[in-house]
């Protein structure tokens, strides 16, 4: 009964952790990359120099491009990709600023409560609301990362790259 069920395994398990088809934005002599997955939604910008935002429906590697639902793109023709995840730093850095703010207009508050001589000022307010504002534009500003698929004189890719990739067995012909 155990070899039946390694073997089953071995078939079921690489289509349930993942696809076997994506695209690979890598980060050169790093192991930083993002993926993207048939039915991944991508903006990314042609030698044109206009935007697009698509859903992938597949991803040839034989013949470089992703497929979309109207049309299809060569990958050596996308020259940046857009990313509108927000970077990993700036979502903790900005609550952190939002929680200063509150703990600052709390603890004046207190403090004019207990002490007459210590009242919530206006400058008070404006450190509050000077670190809720830099708090806000920090996640806003660090919203959207472009990735420019810049080349050397020889054709190389200089800091980023885009790559399909094909992880699926092939049968291999013995002759």
């Amino acid at each position: 009964m155990k070899p039946v069920i390694t073997v089953l395994l071995l078939f079921v398990a690489p289509g349930l952790f993942g696809q076997d088809k994506y695209l690979q934005l890598e980060k050169i002599r790093t192991l930083k990359f993002v993926k993207y997955y048939p039915g991944d939604e991508i903006t990314f910008q042609l030698n044109n120099g206009l935007w697009y935002t698509r859903v992938i429906e597949d991803v040839s590697y034989e013949s470089k491009a992703l497929i979309f639902s109207d049309n299809q793109v060569q990958i050596d023709s996308i020259v940046a990709v857009r990313s509108f995840k927000p970077q990993k730093w700036s979502r903790p850095v900005g609550n952190q600023l939002y929680n200063f703010a509150i703990a600052w207009t709390g603890f004046t508050l207190i403090a004019g409560l207990v002490d007459d001589e210590d009242s919530y000022s206006t400058g008070d307010a404006a450190v509050a609301v000077s670190s809720a504002g830099l708090g806000f534009a920090l996640q806003k500003l660090f919203k959207k990362r472009t990735y420019r698929l810049k080349r050397n004189a020889n054709g190389q890719y200089t800091k980023w790259r885009i790559r399909a990739m094909d992880l699926r067995l092939r049968e291999v012909e013995r002759g």
